[in-house]
């Protein structure tokens, strides 16, 4: 790879990041609902890899509940629930996250995901 495409890959890489750290912060400002939750009552759901990272690099690790297959980032035993498009909701119901975190490509989200958060379970950033 050349230096100068290189540079753009960080660039795009960096602005990312950049992003879902905004959306993260965003997504744990109060609002006129509930009151806002504590770090220790934080339950976090990162299904993918570069969000894990953004979470690790805020110092939230340790509130990774679970994250998506092939997320080496996330801490020693944090139980996966499987492939994004095929992601095991029973198990994602009773971990009781507050927060799932993800990515979404032309498909979006798997649609019983977008149905439980809009249902309060919890918040999808």
């Amino acid at each position: 790879m050349r230096r100068a495409e290189a540079r753009g890959l960080f660039a795009w890489l960096a602005v990312g990041a950049g992003l879902l750290l905004v959306l993260l912060v965003v997504s744990l400002l109060p609002r006129g609902g509930p009151r806002p939750l504590t770090d220790g009552q934080l339950r976090i759901v990162s299904l993918a890899p570069s969000i894990t990272q953004v979470v690790n690099e805020l110092g939230l690790g340790r509130r990774v509940v679970a994250v998506g297959d092939f997320d080496e980032l996330a801490p020693p035993k944090t139980p996966s629930l499987g492939r994004y498009v095929d992601l095991d909701l029973e198990r994602l119901t009773t971990l009781a996250p507050t927060h799932v975190l993800a990515m979404t490509g032309q498909a979006g989200l798997p649609k019983r995901v977008g149905e439980m958060a809009d249902a309060g379970r919890f918040a999808l950033t």
